[in-house]
Parts: C-alpha cells; sequence; structure tokens
C-alpha cells in the first residue's frame, strides 16, 4: 500500500500551456504530494491531474487503477495518479 500525503501549502494546481510538435496546444495540470517510500522521510512527487480539480490536503493511498502494465507484461504508473482518502 503506497501511502501519500498532501500538505494545506500544496493544494494549489500547477498549470502548464504549450503547442505540441505538430502545432495542437495543450494543457497539463499537476500539484505536488509526499510519498511514502519506507525510507525515513517522504519522497515530494508531482501528481498529474484530469483538469483544475486538486486533491484537499490529507493522507491518500494509491489506487490501484495509477497502475498498468504494458506491452512487454511489466508494471508501470498510469498516465493519471488517482488517490483514495486514507482511513483514519
Amino acid at each position: 500500500m503506497l501511502e501519500v500525503e498532501i500538505f494545506k501549502n500544496d493544494e494549489i494546481v500547477d498549470v502548464k500551456r504549450g503547442t505540441s510538435k505538430a502545432g495542437n496546444e495543450y494543457v497539463m495540470y499537476s500539484q505536488r504530494g509526499y510519498i511514502n517510500l519506507g525510507g525515513q522521510y517522504p519522497v515530494s512527487f508531482k501528481i498529474r491531474l484530469e483538469d483544475e480539480k486538486h486533491y484537499p490536503s490529507g493522507k491518500y493511498i494509491m489506487s490501484p487503477e495509477s497502475f498498468n502494465v504494458n506491452d512487454f507484461g511489466e508494471l508501470q504508473a498510469g498516465r493519471l495518479t488517482i488517490l483514495v482518502p486514507a482511513k483514519a
């Protein structure tokens, strides 16, 4: 079970706009979170969001929907990170 924590000051959505090489405009949304990988300190990482709705501060568990199996049968992170509120 991967535990993620979002702090109050990380409730900010980072919006990145650009144009692809094909000339198409795009918008990407993300916010900062901290994942517990078993070390002494949690690790900061970028949570890719589907839109401008952010996760509020709190503790979460990373959903299995956040992962998939690629064409080579290897586990990999999915395009979006899906978080589920942790039970107290």
